[in-house]
């Protein structure tokens, strides 16, 4: 009987050769630092990804996970010199294909003067018009 009970220990994944650079460990610190709505479970799954891990957990088509980190109300000056009230989606882009993550943000009117227009979350072009979504990003190729 004793040679059908396995260790516990032989069933888990082994997740070899995973770590985290000093300059990752910064990057992930200063990200969830300033991050509002990002679960744990998804701090972990970004924090694997960055050290490594290739295996999505999160199966799809473009095997490509895009998590939302933050949320914001801010004050975002237009380009004809006024300032909009916004609402500020800080989000990161995990690509398991090229082990490439992007962080970006979308930024959204809340202003009530316009209405019906870009509020669904298409973009303008990336113009940033009235009700429009504006898109920042920054890449890390790991």
């Amino acid at each position: 009987q004793q040679q059908q009970q396995q260790p516990q220990a032989q069933q888990a994944p082994q997740r070899k050769g995973l770590s985290l650079s000093n300059e990752h460990v910064h990057k992930a610190h200063e990200m969830f630092r300033k991050a509002n709505r990002v679960s744990r479970p998804d701090k972990a799954l970004i924090l694997g990804f960055m050290a490594g891990m290739r295996e999505n957990p999160r199966p799809n088509s473009e095997n490509v996970i895009v998590i939302k980190l933050g949320e914001t109300e801010e004050k975002v000056q237009q380009e004809d010199g006024s300032t909009a009230l916004c609402l500020v989606e800080s989000h990161i882009r995990l690509d398991y294909n090229t082990g490439e993550w992007k962080t970006f943000q979308n930024y959204r009117r809340l202003d009530q003067s316009v209405q019906g227009q870009g509020v669904d979350g298409s973009a303008n072009g990336g113009t940033g018009g009235p009700g429009g979504v504006m898109q920042a990003q920054n890449s890390v190729v790991i």
